[in-house]
């Protein structure tokens, strides 16, 4: 018997394991660039005399450069393989942190977190692929999906913490060199601990990956439902972008319980997640867990904004923080095993191409809600009614999309057509 390409499959259930474990690692080396330092947002605005706008552009133009550059990243690691293209990120990581902590002004710093998003790109495309690698059924893809984002949750769940006190105790500087550290703890890692999950022999010219890419975005289930992961995505980027400045300048915390304070909604994040793992023991639909959990988010986000009109109190921000938190963990998941299951080819490819629509998506509804000058509870339930009033308004054309082509598949299938 020909032996297995695969570094992991000896033992199934240790690969499954393995290959979850590296691709979190990945997924949190990328997100670590934002979840730590979202609290310093504020001091870094007034440090370079910035607006509230433009600083939260320094989150939107990260997923940005996720976005467009995870299909290159994709290509090469089909190509060459998931390891040096790891490398490869994980350097450009440490050398954008690091940059991003020498950067003088505003334009310096939002070109500086470009370069970083680039290099995330990178990562979140890999973290994918190496699940792809190794899981192939619907369910368990999205039972490892979720999984990844139990363990995903670390980063935001620690970091926004850490980056506070790091802000409280020296500046919003010394938090880019600690990313840069970990960018090199990562790197170390990956360097000596990771095998290679590609098969190597097979490499995909550039002309065949084109063709891939072209296959894949004119499949319109898998992307609409990465366009609505994109939303979902958004949303947790808007409170992430907005609840600093909300807990900092409007309720006068400190950023260190700021930072503490927004454990709560990865804490609830982590709660749904782990209640949809369970509910995809075996396969099943679920499109109607997503129908619910969409028309959830439009019902709390309208009683947030009928009761952010009555009364604008912490409590009321951290009751609907920890709502909001376990609802995103119960649709993240099945938002990202729909868009990632049948998708054919390489799949470095093939999901650096879900992670270019998503960020992509993300990217754009992050920049509109810069639009919703947040300094209030009804503000912020204003943004989230709008996001979630465009989640739901989406997946409902899909949905139509869905039945018109398999009405129209069965006119096809009947005898009279056929004649």
């Amino acid at each position: 018997m020909a032996k297995n390409k695969s570094t992991f499959c000896m033992n199934p259930e240790l690969s499954h394991r393995r290959v979850v474990a590296f691709a979190s690692l990945l997924i949190v080396s990328s997100l670590i660039a934002i979840d730590l330092f979202s609290p310093a947002l504020p001091t870094i605005q007034a440090s370079l005399s910035l607006s509230q706008e433009y600083t939260r552009n320094l989150i939107s133009v990260f997923f940005i450069g996720i976005g467009f550059f995870s299909p290159i990243f994709g290509f090469l690691s089909d190509r060459f393989g998931r390891k040096p293209t790891i490398i490869c990120a994980l350097g450009l990581s440490l050398l954008a942190n690091l940059l991003c902590a020498s950067a003088q002004n505003g334009g310096e710093l939002l070109f500086y977190r470009l370069l970083s998003g680039i290099a995330a790109g990178g990562l979140v495309a890999n973290a994918r692929a190496v699940i792809l690698d190794s899981v192939h059924e619907r369910h368990l893809i999205i039972q490892s999906f979720a999984t990844y984002a139990i363990v995903a949750q670390l980063s935001p769940c620690i970091a926004p913490s850490v980056g506070g006190m790091i802000t409280h105790l020296f500046n919003w500087r010394m938090v880019f060199i600690f990313i840069a550290l970990l960018s090199i703890f990562s790197l170390l890692i990956i360097i000596f601990k990771f095998q290679e999950t590609q098969n190597t022999t097979e490499k995909p010219t550039l002309q065949a990956s084109l063709h891939q890419l072209k296959q894949m975005l004119l499949n319109h289930k898998p992307m609409i439902y990465s366009v609505l992961s994109g939303i979902l995505t958004a949303y947790i980027m808007s409170f992430f972008n907005s609840a600093p400045f909300l807990l900092e300048n409007h309720f006068c915390l400190s950023p260190t319980l700021s930072g503490t304070l927004l454990l709560l909604f990865p804490a609830a994040f982590v709660l749904g997640c782990h209640i949809t793992r369970k509910l995809n023991q075996k396969e099943r639909k679920n499109i109607r867990y997503i129908v619910s959990y969409t028309l959830n988010y439009l019902a709390l986000s309208l009683i947030y904004l009928l009761i952010s009109h009555y009364s604008d109190s912490l409590t009321v921000l951290i009751i609907f923080a920890i709502l909001f938190g376990i609802n995103t963990g119960l649709l993240a998941p099945l938002l990202t095993g729909e868009s990632m299951s049948g998708l054919q080819g390489g799949h470095g490819l093939a999901g650096a191409t879900q992670s270019m629509i998503k960020m992509l998506s993300t990217g754009v509804f992050a920049w509109i809600t810069t639009f919703v000058f947040i300094n209030s509870n009804q503000a912020m339930a204003k943004s989230d009614t709008i996001l979630s009033a465009i989640l739901l308004f989406i997946l409902g054309a899909l949905i139509i999309l869905e039945r018109r082509q398999s009405a129209l598949n069965k006119i096809k299938r009947t005898p009279k057509y056929r004649k």
